[in-house]
Order: C-alpha cells, then sequence, then structure tokens
C-alpha cells in the first residue's frame, strides 16, 4: 500500500512535573526527554511500521532538529524526498505529571509555510 502524507513534524521536549507550573512560577522538573513529534510524523512512522510505503511531505526547519527528525523518519522506514526545510522546526513543550495530566506550549515553526510550499509547487509547475 502507498500513502502519501500531509503532516506536522516537531521535536517534542517533555518535563516530568509533580503539577502543572502556575502563573508566574518556577517548577523543577524530576527529568527530561526529546522525543520526536508531530501528529503527522507519528501516523507516517506508526503506518510505514505496519508495512505501508509512506511518502511524507512537509517542512523542517533549517536547524539541527530539523535534520535529526529527517533521519528519524528515514530510518523508520518513511520517504523523505518531498520534506522541504525552511525557518525552525516545530516544537512542543510538554509538562506531564506523575498522574499524567499534561499542559502543552506548541511552536507551529516550518510547519506553518506548508501552504506556502503547495502554493509555490503548483505555480513553478504550470
Amino acid at each position: 500500500m502507498h500513502i502519501s502524507l500531509v503532516g506536522s513534524i516537531n521535536i517534542d521536549l517533555v518535563f516530568r512535573v509533580p503539577y502543572i507550573v502556575n502563573n508566574g512560577e518556577t517548577l523543577h522538573s524530576a527529568s527530561h526527554s526529546v522525543y520526536f513529534g508531530g501528529k503527522g510524523a507519528n501516523q507516517a512512522v506508526a503506518a510505514s511500521q505496519l508495512g505501508a510505503n509512506i511518502h511524507f511531505i512537509g517542512k523542517v526547519g533549517k536547524d539541527n532538529f530539523g535534520e535529526h527528525a529527517i533521519n528519524n523518519l528515514k530510518n523508520k522506514g518513511v520517504y523523505v524526498d518531498s520534506i522541504r526545510k525552511e525557518g525552525a522546526t516545530g516544537q512542543a513543550i510538554i509538562q506531564v505529571t506523575d498522574a499524567g495530566d499534561n499542559a502543552i506550549v506548541l511552536f507551529s515553526g516550518a510547519n506553518f509555510l506548508v501552504t506556502h510550499f503547495f502554493k509555490q509547487s503548483t505555480s513553478s509547475s504550470t
């Protein structure tokens, strides 16, 4: 099965906290982890691991996060030829409590530039 997937690619910075931080407060984290994320990228990896040929369309930044994200997708069997680099890679800061509650701050970065990418591709091919 061949699937073309358009979606977001993020780097998730996850902090384990005793509770979600309050306005104006500084809270120490028990641990910190970095994950590859983005709903589109996660779906692409899952479908690839189930045996589908996934061609991902999206954008990452011209930064180390972007390069790492592309390599991660490639290592998971996702075709990355249609991923372009522009701006900064999307990131999420995620607070997670031991009870499983979470709060997320999202920086969309290059993900918000995908529409522009399609307009360029369409106009340059006509």
